[in-house]
């Protein structure tokens, strides 16, 4: 039961980020930048795929949309939501889970 409220949360979490407007909106409102002004939604493209394993599926989220610039190159938005239901005081080490690169 935990987990289809889990799920459903986290697709909830996921689908203000669906359209390219409402992305566009969250860089604008988040970001703040000048440059964050001149993107155009057809110049963004969601990319389908995710970088979240499946043992963690059930506590994130992932979101990737990739942005053509005029200069013929390409920005990579990506974006991760955590969903949870407690207060977790490591949350700022919680990124040494997801990429053990760092």
């Amino acid at each position: 039961m935990e987990d289809k409220k889990r799920n459903r949360h986290n697709e909830a979490y996921k689908s203000l980020f669906k359209t390219k407007d409402e992305f566009i909106y969250f860089l604008q409102k988040y970001i703040a930048e000048p440059w964050t002004g001149k993107i155009k939604t057809d110049d963004l493209e969601p990319v389908d795929t995710t970088f979240i394993t499946e043992d963690l599926e059930d506590r994130y989220s992932d979101i990737i949309y990739k942005l053509r610039l005029e200069n013929n190159g390409e920005i990579y938005f990506y974006v991760l939501l955590e969903l949870q239901s407690a207060v977790d005081y490591t949350m700022p080490f919680s990124c040494w889970n997801i990429c053990p690169s760092y």
